[in-house]
């Protein structure tokens, strides 16, 4: 029912999922100490917080395809998946560190590492809860308590809505500010310290070497941990990291070019911890660690923010027996010795970055169209842009002539599916998070669909993956299970992706590039048809992204194959195909029959499919092609009133009976999947189970029609069924699991802590309904031309 005229907006619903919001922050923070927290940096309020030490995930450092690891809520670095080639892994980085020194005007030196647990045997870490620990991808903050300086941290990687430079670069700022809030003069100094170590530990790097660069009259210098030896593989021969400092707005700076990091860490914290000072010189002769550090008298009162910069320069990958250079070594070169010039461009520019950092999240962050749930989880989810094997390129070296038409003006790209299922770009799986990418990076996304229509073109239009990290990918493809079981919907999923970024970039050799691809698509379609209704008809376990068997003509498959034969009219039309009148009248045949078939009258909704044995059960996933057609434009595909009762249908069986985690009389697990017409969870295949992308696609729908048919009520159930995700992926509680930054596929509906398939790429769905309620980079509209006077 549509809501009286002067009702709140939001209706009652909303309200309560606002409060239960803030009792899980509440709850959060609560019991860690009642000292007054001293914040240096303005955190925005919606970032994901956490007391220090409380989990080992959090923002991931470095580019899109330059290597990815975390600095987690614990300080320390770690877990990594700095080479797609090769499994994450759960390592934290022994040596890497921050350090801070306080002495205070005739007292004694304190000296304390800023992480917990310690990095090293010999260094005395920070007590649990000892600050905070604040994300809001690509940034995130620091703050510490139990010192007498005020001390703060916050750092980001250049990640840019619509750049394809800086996004790509292998490096981290770390922006420190220490204040002094006492009486007295107080000597502070930072130290920062790395080891020279693999990208991974299974390849091998070996002889060590370490350099000082430095430029004094930009008060900068850095440290430079390189390896050569002939037994190391092209991978990790001559790749360097570089930790460097700046002395912007004052203090001394100094270094140590080498350290044991195979021993106790006591060298090196000892030297600093008696002067707040480095030798400028080697500790020992290992090469094994480097360190840089600023040290500076603060007046009382008085402060300073100190820029240090982190950077790699490991500029070959390497995918099975095929080697790429990195994306970045277009802007910085292929030699391996370039991490100090990375730096040092970082360390000049930060303040820029982060600006261009800040100019694309602000409309997210100010935008009061999006709960604040929301917005921190749309903004956190894109961490699996640089973490999840993510791969970017700027030449193949085995291959010079590259795959089958690919252009030295491409930069093939690829994330994996998860850890756990290391497919390349999983088309199924993608669909998912394709509007976050068209939204942040179009350029990525039409590099990857050309690479598709590439394998389409020279395959089959059951194109699944684009291979496997250990499998040669691009050159060889269809790696995962689904290429055996030429999935139905596969076909209708590539068209329509290939039509969302036409739509998008309007990028018309986009589009007579992929043209071909989809026309044999068209032809799979029109193949699988085997009733004459223009949908597929389906025989069991036939399709990428249902979670049970299908039978007959389905409401999931249909409703994909009906989008696509909608937007392969257009696209059709523009390349001005014989065929776009054919595809016309097919469309409209599709979409009739979508509705005839599979609409149940008795219940008001529509059924899973038309001839298994659960075909009047009820799916939250199966309205995938109709959620395309609405955010992309399309023509409607079922009619509006009965896709209103079916929606509160969903509602009703999928998502209200879920568990109250919150204890504030809502359900907030997402929305199961498949619910029998006996209105419980469909117990074969994977109906049991909530899945993220289909939840907050399902609240994207939800909205749509809300808005369109005015239904505040509805409204309200889409924001409960993706807070549900939201609580139990990032919501953080006492002795309550969550998924912070290793967001699963999917949960048990009655026990979420049964994850499955965590770290995925389909969490970015919840890009869905933040463009559903306000696309925050749509343009204004242009004010209308002034009235021309009439001429006396």
């Amino acid at each position: 029912m549509a809501a009286a005229p002067g009702r709140c907006p939001l209706s009652t619903v909303h309200c309560l999922l606002l409060s239960a919001v803030v009792a899980l922050a509440a709850t959060a923070c609560a019991g860690e100490g009642a000292a007054p927290e001293r914040v240096a940096w303005p955190v925005p309020a919606v970032a994901w917080r956490v007391p220090l030490g409380r989990c080992e995930r959090g923002v991931p450092l470095g580019g899109i395809g330059a290597g990815g690891f975390m600095l987690n809520s614990c300080g320390t670095f770690g877990p990594w998946h700095f080479t797609p080639g090769s499994a994450e892994e759960a390592r934290r980085l022994a040596g890497a560190a921050f350090h801070f020194y306080e002495k205070p005007a005739g007292g004694k030196p304190h000296v304390a590492t800023l992480t917990t647990p310690p990095a090293m045997p010999g260094w005395a870490a920070l007590p649990p809860g000892s600050g905070f620990y604040s994300a809001l991808y690509p940034k995130g903050w620091f703050t510490y308590r139990g010192l007498t300086a005020d001390l703060a941290m916050k750092f980001f990687s250049p990640i840019v809505r619509g750049n394809v430079r800086e996004t790509c670069f292998p490096v981290a700022v770390f922006q420190f500010a220490v204040a002094n809030p006492t009486d007295q003069p107080l000597d502070v100094a930072l130290m920062f310290t790395f080891p020279n170590a693999a990208g991974h530990t299974a390849e091998l790097r070996t002889g060590f070497l370490s350099s000082a660069s430095a430029e004094p009259d930009q008060k900068l210098v850095g440290v430079v941990l390189d390896a050569r030896d002939p037994r190391n593989p092209p991978t990790t021969q001559d790749s360097e990291w570089c930790l460097a400092v700046r002395a912007e707005h004052g203090g001394e700076v100094s270094y140590a070019t080498s350290w044991n990091a195979l021993a106790s860490g006591g060298d090196i914290l000892g030297e600093f911890a008696a002067r707040g000072r480095l030798p400028d010189k080697a500790l020992d002769a290992t090469a094994s660690a480097g360190a840089v550090a600023l040290h500076a008298t603060l007046e009382p009162k008085a402060s300073l923010t100190v820029p240090f910069a982190l950077s790699w320069d490991f500029p070959r990958v390497a995918l099975g027996s095929t080697q790429w250079w990195r994306r970045y070594t277009e802007h910085f070169g292929q030699s391996g010795n370039n991490a100090f010039a990375i730096a040092r461009e970082a360390l000049l520019k930060h303040a820029e970055w982060e600006a261009a950092v800040d100019a694309w999240t602000r409309p997210i962050l100010d935008e009061p169209a999006y709960p604040d749930w929301l917005k921190q989880a749309a903004l956190n989810e894109l961490y699996h842009e640089t973490f999840s094997g993510a791969f970017w390129e700027a030449g193949c070296i085995t291959a010079p002539e590259e795959f089958r038409k690919l252009h030295p003006e491409d930069h093939k790209h690829f994330v994996l599916e998860s850890p756990t299922q290391p497919w390349c770009e999983p088309l199924a799986a993608r669909f998912a998070a394709q509007r976050a990418r068209l939204a942040l990076w179009p350029q990525i996304e039409r590099d990857t669909l050309r690479a598709y229509a590439d394998l389409i073109d020279a395959t089959t239009p059951f194109a699944c993956d684009l291979g496997t990290p250990s499998g040669n990918p691009f050159f060889v493809g269809n790696a995962s299970p689904d290429a055996a079981r030429k999935a139905k919907d596969l076909p209708a999923l590539f068209i329509l992706q290939a039509y969302a970024c036409w739509r998008a970039t309007e990028d018309r050799d986009f589009l007579a590039y992929v043209w071909s691809a989809c026309k044999k698509c068209f032809a799979a379609l029109r193949a699988a048809d085997t009733y004459g209704y223009g949908l597929p008809g389906h025989t069991g376990d036939d399709t990428a992204t249902s979670p049970c068997e299908l039978h007959g003509v389905s409401l999931l498959g249909g409703g994909l194959a009906a989008a696509a034969l909608e937007a392969l009219e257009e696209l059709a039309t523009a390349c001005d195909d014989k065929d776009a009148e054919a595809i016309r009248r097919l469309a409209a045949l599709a979409r009739a029959n979508l509705d005839r078939q599979l609409w149940r009258p008795q219940g008001g909704y529509y059924g899973l499919d038309s001839r298994s044995r659960h075909a009047d059960a009820i799916a939250a996933g199966a309205l995938s092609g109709i959620r395309f057609a609405q955010g992309a434009g399309l023509p409607p595909i079922l009619p509006a009133e009965r896709l209103q009762q079916h929606l509160r249908q969903v509602h009703l069986r999928c998502v209200r009976p879920l568990r109250d985690s919150t204890g504030h009389g809502l359900a907030d697990a997402g929305a199961v999947s498949v619910v029998g017409s006996d209105r419980r969870p469909l117990a074969t295949g994977r109906g049991h189970e909530v899945s993220v992308a289909d939840s907050y696609r399902l609240a994207a729908t939800m909205a749509h029609v809300a808005r369109q048919r005015k239904d505040n009520d509805l409204l309200a159930s889409a924001l409960q069924t993706a807070f549900g995700v939201y609580c139990q992926t990032w919501a953080v509680a006492p002795d309550k699991p969550f998924w912070a930054f290793e967001t699963p596929q999917a949960w048990h509906a009655a026990n979420p802590a049964l994850a499955r398939a965590t770290q995925h790429i389909e969490a970015r769905a919840i890009w869905d309904l933040l463009l559903e309620l306000k696309d925050p980079y749509a343009r204004p509209p242009e004010p209308p031309p002034p009235a021309k006077k009439e001429e006396e």
